[in-house]
């Protein structure tokens, strides 16, 4: 196994359990806030998260086109699937999260729930398939 795929396994790994813990705590966790400490709470959240989420995303979109550039299939479905989640993050998720920058509101917290779970599928999609494809290579 290279560097680079390395890097990459422990980048989706690190990412899917990072979007679970967002998914089923975190995100739910925005409606108990109170509002007036909501807009201090929601910038504090995303500072945090780019902090710990956007060097390892970067590293994982990098060492996915590293691995990718041969046109072996498998990299290939995980590069568009890394792809997708920049989307979904950068046009679907970071929008909602400018919108609550000026304050809690319920239905965007909904949204932002909802709208996550795209993410959280995907991510964990990869992670299995990278599972199944190291069984296939023989690594333990």
């Amino acid at each position: 196994m290279s560097w680079v795929q390395s890097i990459y396994i422990f980048c989706s790994f690190y990412m899917t359990g990072v979007i679970w813990l967002i998914q089923l705590i975190h995100y739910p966790t925005f409606s108990q806030i109170n509002e007036s400490q909501f807009i201090a709470f929601h910038l504090r959240h995303s500072t945090m998260m780019s902090v710990l989420v956007g060097p390892v995303m970067l590293a994982e979109l990098l060492a996915v086109s590293v691995l990718a550039k041969n046109f072996e299939v498998f990299w290939l479905i995980q590069g568009l699937l890394t792809i997708f989640l920049w989307f979904l993050t950068f046009f679907v998720s970071v929008p909602i999260h400018k919108q609550l920058e000026r304050g809690q509101k319920q239905h965007l917290q909904v949204q932002l729930i909802k709208t996550n779970w795209p993410r959280t599928i995907i991510w964990t999609a990869k992670a299995a398939l990278l599972i199944n494809h190291l069984e296939f290579l023989g690594v333990k």
